[in-house]
């Protein structure tokens, strides 16, 4: 018997712009503003008339531990994908037993 630990987060993002005289200046901005439990993965930056805007990617932090059990390793796994939701991903796989 396999026992298989994982966790999944789901792949939901969204984004916070914001204009500044600089980059820097906008950044800092989009940071302020990154609620608890999120964190930026991503920035893009770009030159308005007046300065610059800065556009953040942000995502949930937060993760689902699952666990589950096969008669061997492939089925311990397909079980444990299973308890993966739409619009999530797994976050690794750690064999638990054998």
């Amino acid at each position: 018997m396999t026992r298989l630990v994982s966790a999944y987060r789901t792949t939901d993002t969204k984004e916070i712009t914001q204009d500044a005289a600089d980059v820097t200046e906008a950044r800092a901005q989009i940071e302020s503003q990154v609620p608890d439990g999120f964190e930026i993965i991503q920035l893009d930056i770009g030159k308005t008339e007046t300065g610059s805007r800065v556009t953040g990617i942000i995502r949930a932090t937060t993760s689902t531990p699952i666990e589950a059990t096969g008669a061997n390793y492939a089925e311990a796994r397909e079980a444990l994908r299973a308890q993966v939701p739409e619009g999530n991903v797994g976050l690794g796989i750690l064999i638990a037993e054998e």
